[in-house]
Formats: structure tokens, C-alpha cells, sequence
């Protein structure tokens, strides 16, 4: 009876857990790396988007988030993707560029307009945000600290 329980509860965890995936896309003729987490279980509504600086205050940001999902209940219809910004782009007009150009990368893989934005930003993003029509909420002092106060709709 407790080995039938066990391998319920690994088919469970497994079933309903996050997915996880390391993906690129092409900036300026650099790959860019970013984390991508799927709980579209049944189909997609909503996209978190946290873009952040690499620096000492957010570096267990994503480490973090990932955490706070693995114990909340009942997240469906969501991506999530984080994006560490390279510590080779500092200037305010290049961080916009590479926003622009994560949502265009975003739009080919997903149907970007179809779904809410929920944008997330550290201290040290401060562009302007306003590139698409469905932002339903932008927050621009994300952390390591605060991160799992801005992964759900409130």
C-alpha cells in the first residue's frame, strides 16, 4: 500500500509541477539566455515577464520566485520568463532595446497580444514600458527579497 502511495504522489508532483526550461534568443548578435517556467497546464492567459539587473540585491531573485511557485496552488494558464540583464549593458537606451527586443523574440514563440502582461523590473530598470497594448500591471522594485509579492494577479 505505501509503494501504490509513493508512486501516486511522484505522478502527482510531476504532473502538476512547473516546467522548467533554459532558453536564447539573439540580441545584438549575442545569445541571451533566460528561464522560462510553464504552468499552462490547460491553456495560456497570462505572461510574467521580470527583467533585472545582475547585481549582489537580486542574485537569488529567480531562485527565489521559482520557490514561492513551487508552493503555490493552482497555477494554471501562466508562463513565467526571467531575464537577467548582462552586465555588459548599462546604458538606459540598450536596456530598452533589449526589452523590445525579449518581446519581439516572446511574440514568435507565444501569442503575446492574446494574453495579460504582468512586467517586472528591479531598481535599476527604469525605461519606458509602454510597448504593448494588454500591460496590465508594471512593477519597477522587484528583488530577491520582494519577487514572490509580484507572481500572482492581485
Amino acid at each position: 500500500m505505501k509503494n501504490s502511495y509513493l508512486v501516486f504522489l511522484l505522478i502527482t508532483t510531476f504532473s502538476f509541477s512547473q516546467k522548467k526550461e533554459i532558453n536564447n534568443f539573439l540580441f545584438k548578435g549575442k545569445n541571451i539566455e533566460y528561464t522560462q517556467l510553464d504552468y499552462s497546464k490547460y491553456s495560456v492567459a497570462h505572461l510574467f515577464i521580470t527583467i533585472y539587473n545582475d547585481t549582489a540585491e537580486n542574485a537569488t531573485l529567480e531562485e527565489n520566485a521559482i520557490n514561492c511557485l513551487s508552493a503555490k496552488k493552482n497555477l494554471y494558464h501562466t508562463f513565467f520568463y526571467f531575464l537577467k540583464i548582462p552586465t555588459g549593458i548599462t546604458d538606459e537606451t540598450e536596456k530598452t532595446e533589449l526589452y523590445a527586443g525579449f518581446l519581439n523574440h516572446l511574440s514568435k514563440e507565444q501569442d503575446t497580444q492574446k494574453h495579460n502582461l504582468f512586467l517586472n523590473f528591479d531598481a535599476d530598470y527604469t525605461t519606458n514600458h509602454t510597448m504593448a497594448d494588454n500591460i496590465k500591471r508594471v512593477i519597477t522594485a522587484v528583488n530577491s527579497n520582494t519577487i514572490c509579492d509580484y507572481l500572482t494577479i492581485k
